[in-house]
């Protein structure tokens, strides 16, 4: 099944989105279209032959939603599909007569959910601009962050008192997991709890027994979420347009 070829058949609307919509783009920036369609029966009535959208990057970025997909990411007050109602007319390629009446009770199809998609989808942003920032005004390290730089001591068991707000990296350690991104480290085992990458080397807990018989030395605990918001970061502030298609 062609499914391109069946959501331009039966196209229901189509709008400029992204950086050309916004008044955002640079002569390298390229052209984002959204658009709905309307599917067959039995594309929308059967398992058998389901298109919920079609997505294509030549020779534009386009995502389209079939209007049964669409209309349930509506109820869901989805940011992004629900901004598809309220873009300015300048960017609208194709409109249906259907899809009129549609955008014409837009107003009917908001719901109180809509503030907490839109404020969840505002803070995200906020927290990945916040993250950059202390990336650019913070001296660059040579190599991107790795886990290894984000596990610090939560208790430090027995060892030296100049460990009690670092972890040890060097020498042989088993790490053993316990949950939540904790971890008991064990001194000895079969080589560095990290491997080369700066990844974080764990065994459960019986595992980790195998490895080392000593006596446990410190709990630690890699910070997932401050590693994976700097690193988001450094590739992107702003959230794709197309980061929640379903």
């Amino acid at each position: 099944m062609d499914t391109r070829r069946l959501a331009e058949k039966n196209l229901l609307f189509k709008a400029r989105s992204g950086s050309h919509a916004y008044g955002m783009a640079t002569p390298e920036s390229d052209m984002d279209i959204r658009g709905v369609f309307a599917a067959g029966r039995l594309n929308v009535v059967t398992q058998f032959f389901r298109v919920e959208q079609v997505e294509s990057k030549v020779p534009d970025d386009l995502v389209l939603w079939e209007l049964s997909r669409y209309v349930k990411l509506v109820c869901d007050q989805n940011p992004i599909i629900v901004e598809l109602l309220w873009v300015d007319p300048a960017d609208i390629l194709f409109e249906d007569p259907a899809w009129s009446m549609l955008r014409d009770m837009r107003g009917e199809l908001l719901t109180r959910k809509l503030r907490h998609t839109y404020g969840g989808y505002a803070k995200q942003q906020l927290d990945r601009m916040k993250a950059h920032s202390k990336w650019i005004n913070n001296p660059q390290p040579e190599e991107p962050p790795r886990p290894a730089d984000f596990v610090t001591m939560v208790h430090n068991v027995c060892l030296p008192r100049d460990f009690n707000k670092r972890v040890p990296a060097d020498g042989a350690w088993t790490a053993a997991e316990c949950g939540n991104d904790t971890y008991l480290l064990f001194p000895g085992g079969s080589g560095t709890w990290f491997d080369g990458t700066g990844n974080i080397r764990s065994f459960s807990q019986h595992d980790a027994a195998l490895q080392t018989s000593e006596p446990l030395a410190a709990i630690v605990k890699f910070n997932r979420a401050d590693y994976e918001g700097l690193t988001t970061a450094t590739a992107s502030v702003i959230i794709p347009d197309h980061l929640d298609r379903m």
